[in-house]
């Protein structure tokens, strides 16, 4: 449910997903019910659960995939260059995969 539009995510700030991740962290210990001294990364691998930033770059290497393959020449068109310059700081959707 929370990979609902998750490629709009990429656009947000790295402190706005670090936020999330932090939450991800408190409820996946509050889930497993893990003592203060286990680290979040064993956490994630034993839940094979993955971090807020893997799931939206798998997402949106989806969407791009889906985008190229699309019948709507404007769907098409989005892929243009994507590098132009813009007056916000913030990345462009169609960047979220090479984003790091």
């Amino acid at each position: 449910m929370w990979t609902y539009n998750i490629q709009l995510w990429g656009t947000a700030s790295n402190s706005n997903l670090e936020i999330l991740q932090r939450y991800q962290f408190k409820t996946l210990k509050l889930i497993c019910q893990a003592p203060w001294f286990v680290t979040n990364k064993v956490i994630h691998r034993d839940l094979k659960i993955p971090w807020i930033k893997d799931e939206v770059r798998k997402y949106s290497e989806k969407y791009l995939d889906s985008l190229s393959d699309h019948i709507n020449p404007l769907a098409i068109s989005l892929l243009g260059d994507s590098l132009e310059v813009s007056r916000l700081k913030r990345f462009h959707v169609l960047d979220l995969p090479f984003r790091k």
